[in-house]
């Protein structure tokens, strides 16, 4: 997917209220520093560094469903557990993690309550 392409969905997700006009914002800048980055060779560290933590509540007692911490390396297989989670209309938010691991950035770059499985999706980049 192009640079293009991702800022397109970021903007239609911030459109369609998915994402907050905060989160938009850092990831439209994680993905300037990732341009940036690859247009002057340098990155903001070793590629496939740092980790990714997963954490899924249940919305009813708090409780965490799932937890789980892949090195950013393993990026795929985090999508296929994510995947699990997510409601089939939400997989374009697979995007925005991706586009924020590219970007290098860290801290929460995905929140999602779902109401209607009654689980909270959290990722953090670390």
């Amino acid at each position: 997917m192009s640079t293009i392409e991702e800022r397109q969905v970021i903007l239609r997700m911030l459109e369609a209220g998915k994402i907050t006009a905060d989160e938009a914002a850092r990831l439209l800048a994680a993905l300037q520093r990732g341009r940036a980055s690859s247009e002057t060779g340098r990155t903001s560290g070793p590629p496939g560094t740092g980790t990714v933590r997963l954490v899924v509540t249940d919305l009813t007692t708090g409780r965490p469903r799932a937890t789980g911490r892949l090195p950013i390396g393993l990026a795929e297989p985090l999508a296929r557990l994510l995947g699990r989670w997510l409601p089939a209309e939400r997989a374009a938010d697979l995007e925005v993690v991706t586009a924020a691991m590219r970007g290098g950035e860290r801290g929460k770059v995905f929140d999602l309550v779902d109401h209607e499985h009654g689980h909270r999706v959290e990722v953090f980049l670390e």
